[in-house]
């Protein structure tokens, strides 16, 4: 007896190994679960579309969608899981620590829309959580910690318009009459002097476009309405990633009824979206950084368009509602609380990482 309490006191309870198998332990008893109630929470909610669903049930998963933080924390109810949206807006790291100081669930997990940019301010935010979601896989690994276990691929989705809003202000189905210029609406941000270079010069050379390159605060205090009249106006839509990501707007083009106009550097689209069903739908790839391959590419996608028509437009809307949408992303997540798998940590070199994300 004195030789068991002998060892104990020489090796004390260490919080990194006894916090991993804990959260390891967790995620096996929810998986066994009738019902594991999910909480999904964002301190960004500008971005999200006005009808997007705020209650699903998949698999014995109940989630609770996009509920106000401050309202969450003072309701005074618990949940299995709290899945905290991030944006890299600044907002994140005090967000997750409040949940937790409230105690508002078993597991935090964080499901990172922005992990291609901005890694410093990801991986404080990664460290306060128990599970890491990413959106682009190609750049995953550097938030591959001990300290939190490498969750599921969960790419974007359609944020900004849901099904909810196009059966709302479109009941009769998307308008196939629409204007041939060049679509889309950028952020300038002082730290993508390149890529804003490049967007001023598609749009000097596409004639009649309507591409803008401004203030994000300007495209969002226009009503969600007018928003939306604007992209189901349009047939083409340019998409040109911050570092060579599958961003919404790609599922936000989709969804409207766009043809998408997607860099040839976009390592994750054909993980995310099959190559057949791009030719299908269909989206169409510029050479990267290539003006005048961007310019033919919204050709070619005007000539598409209109042989396609209504049927088209339907075709991508349709593609987009049932496959990316949120609740298809959180039948991901249901999936992932199903069915979470083994962990395992190996070492490379001087890191130790997890080899489901190898």
């Amino acid at each position: 007896m004195m030789l068991t309490m002998f060892r104990r006191l020489r090796r004390p309870r260490d919080r990194i190994v006894s916090n991993i198998q804990e959260i390891k332990n967790a995620l096996s008893r929810l998986s066994a679960r009738t019902t594991v109630k999910v909480i999904v929470l964002s301190p960004q909610k500008i971005q999200f579309c006005e009808q997007e669903i705020r209650a699903a049930a998949i698999d014995g998963v109940e989630f609770t969608v996009l509920l106000d933080i401050a309202e969450a924390l003072q309701s005074g109810i618990t949940f299995d899981v709290a899945i905290l949206c991030c944006h890299v807006q600044g907002e994140e790291e005090s967000a997750l620590l409040k949940l937790r100081q409230h105690g508002l669930a078993r597991l935090y997990a964080a499901w990172f829309w922005d992990n291609h940019h901005h890694h410093g301010v990801n991986l404080r935010v990664a460290m306060l959580a128990d599970v890491v979601f990413v959106s682009h896989w190609h750049e995953r690994q550097y938030l591959n910690l001990p300290i939190a276990l490498a969750g599921a691929h969960i790419p974007a989705y359609s944020n900004q318009w849901s099904a909810g809003a196009i059966a709302r202000y479109y009941p009769a189905g998307l308008p196939a009459e629409r204007q041939d210029g060049l679509f889309g609406g950028f952020g300038r941000y002082p730290w993508a002097a390149e890529r804003n270079c490049f967007i001023e010069a598609v749009s000097a050379a596409c004639p009649e476009h309507n591409l803008t390159l401004g203030k994000i605060g300007d495209y969002f205090s226009v009503s969600a309405a007018e928003r939306l009249k604007a992209w189901a106006q349009h047939k083409v839509h340019l998409v040109v990633p911050i570092n060579r990501d599958v961003s919404t707007r790609v599922f936000e083009a989709l969804m409207t009824g766009q043809i998408p106009l997607v860099p040839d550097d976009v390592p994750d689209l054909d993980l995310v979206i099959d190559p057949q069903m791009q030719a299908a739908l269909p989206i169409l790839r510029y050479k990267a950084g290539d003006v005048e391959s961007a310019k033919a590419g919204w050709q070619q996608g005007v000539a598409l368009f209109d042989g396609d028509g209504a049927a088209g437009v339907r075709r991508r809307h349709e593609f987009a509602r049932d496959r990316h949408s949120l609740a298809a992303r959180l039948g991901d997540f249901a999936g992932f609380l199903r069915r979470p798998g083994l962990f395992k940590l190996v070492g490379i070199g001087r890191h130790q990482f997890w080899d489901r994300w190898l």
